[in-house]
């Protein structure tokens, strides 16, 4: 598997707070997927999760992709696709930084589905925070809480992501796991600079 191109940019990425967040959009046709990538290319900055199942055989299959930009949040359903890689476009764009929590799984996925290549430059809120002196293994909604003061519900953390179709509430829960990524990307990124780590974060 190739190295993971952990890299944050040096530029400012501006205000990355979406206040208010607009309700998500839910893409599961070629045509909604080609018009949100020519939309969205250019942007800054793009958060990025995925929701999976493990299969018998503990092979991961991806059953949800969720993104955030300046734009707002959009869902991906990579099973109503059958073929979704044309959003690498997206996720290979070298001036939009893409913002992930605890990216390893998220990275395997991309890896399956494209062996030769990872998606750069990314920015791991995980690491980050780890490197600021929280524990390691602190997750999304945890972080959220300690510097965002935001409690995000966990009520569909165990949901088959591979069943459709997915309830309102589900997709919520998946489109609210990107929602507040940039803002921790604002913090860490500012908590970093301000400790003169931030080239720490860029060789992690």
């Amino acid at each position: 598997m190739p190295s993971r191109p952990w890299h944050h940019s040096k530029a400012p990425l501006g205000s990355c707070t979406i206040e208010p967040m607009p309700d998500f959009i839910l893409i599961d046709q070629p045509s909604a997927l080609e018009d949100l990538i020519a939309d969205w290319t250019g942007q800054p900055w793009l958060g990025l999760d995925t929701e999976f199942v493990r299969e018998r055989t503990y092979h991961a299959r991806l059953c949800l992709i969720q993104l955030a930009s300046p734009k707002g949040l959009a869902l991906i359903d990579p099973i109503a696709l059958g073929d979704w890689r044309m959003l690498f476009a997206l996720l290979d764009a070298p001036e939009t930084v893409k913002i992930l929590h605890a990216a390893g799984q998220d990275l395997e996925l991309f890896h399956d589905a494209r062996p030769d290549r990872l998606p750069a430059p990314l920015f791991d809120t995980q690491i980050a925070a780890g490197l600021l002196g929280h524990p390691p293994q602190t997750g999304y909604a945890a972080l959220a809480q300690q510097l965002l003061d935001i409690s995000l519900p966990k009520l569909h953390a165990r949901s088959d992501w591979s069943r459709r179709p997915l309830g309102q509430s589900e997709l919520a829960y998946a489109a609210d796991d990107v929602r507040h990524l940039a803002a921790l990307h604002d913090q860490l990124s500012q908590s970093l600079s301000d400790k003169n780590r931030l080239n720490w974060a860029q060789a992690a």
